[in-house]
């Protein structure tokens, strides 16, 4: 009997201890837990919220740098205080790791599309309300998400493009600098006299107000064309004013060709036959 009431005071004594180290731990824990959450706090919307205020990183970059900053430092925190109660995190991490190279691997196209977005937001290779093209999409830029960016076409057609297939390809924008150059194709025929061609369309360019003046404005001969001569005008508007002054000024050009006795010449085909004859 003495014996198994010292096996069994010893039992007890062991259980007490175990008891009141996991107290401990448990209290520690609290405490890590709760210095943690201030230290998180602290860092991200003090520190890291300051520094990225002097940046010019859009609002959606900003939100996401913050949320996945105090996603990482609570996982950190976490993962510590699984260690201070004596949980061992090796396995965990590891089940993490493969569970996340999974999941990575399923949503290839996702994550793609997500650091396509990121680049977007942080380069800024257009902006909102700008008028971009890429590959067969062009129009006006709504709205720049982390998967998607929305654009507008002119004829409203609402186009939603792929972070990632749009970072891989080459983007035009025609609203970096404000400006466009206007060209503006016209067909004449070969007889006409090209120095009264080119004075009534410089004319022309030179009477209408969107066209800015402190550019250069030219008429070239474009090309020799089967049935015309094709020439070109070169001239400078808003990027605004780019449509509308494009099909006015193609009427106007008409008008005023029309008014010299000069015809646009339409497509045509001389055909000569050869008759033997006996």
């Amino acid at each position: 009997m003495d014996a198994v009431r010292e096996e069994l005071q010893q039992l007890i004594a062991k259980i007490t201890g175990q008891i009141g180290q996991f107290g401990f731990q448990l209290i520690v824990a609290v405490l890590v837990w709760a210095v943690g959450r201030r230290i998180i706090k602290w860092l991200v919307n003090k520190v890291l919220a300051t520094f990225l205020e002097k940046t010019s990183l859009e609002k959606d970059v900003y939100h996401f740098i913050l949320s996945l900053a105090r996603i990482v430092l609570y996982i950190l925190l976490i993962l510590e205080i699984l260690t201070v109660v004596g949980i061992q995190t090796t396995s965990m991490l590891t089940m993490l790791g493969t569970a996340v190279l999974a999941v990575g691997m399923s949503l290839q196209g996702s994550l793609s599309n997500f650091a396509g977005g990121l680049i977007l937001l942080i380069f800024k290779p257009f902006r909102v309300g700008d008028y971009v093209e890429s590959q067969t999409c062009e129009g006006n830029v709504e709205a720049i998400g982390i998967l998607y960016t929305k654009i507008i076409t002119i004829d409203q057609k609402t186009i939603f493009m792929p972070n990632g297939a749009l970072m891989n390809s080459n983007i035009t924008n025609y609203s970096a600098t404000g400006i466009r150059r206007l060209d503006i194709e016209i067909g004449v025929p070969y007889d006409t006299d090209l120095k009264l061609v080119r004075r009534i369309m410089l004319d022309v360019l030179a009477e209408d107000d969107r066209v800015i003046k402190d550019k250069d404005q030219e008429v070239v001969l474009k090309k020799l064309g089967d049935s015309a001569i094709v020439m070109e005008s070169h001239a400078y508007v808003y990027r605004s004013d780019f449509l509308s002054s494009k099909f006015s000024i193609t009427e106007k050009y008409f008008e005023a060709l029309k008014e010299h006795g000069i015809s646009i010449p339409f497509p045509q085909m001389d055909v000569h036959m050869d008759q033997n004859q006996d």
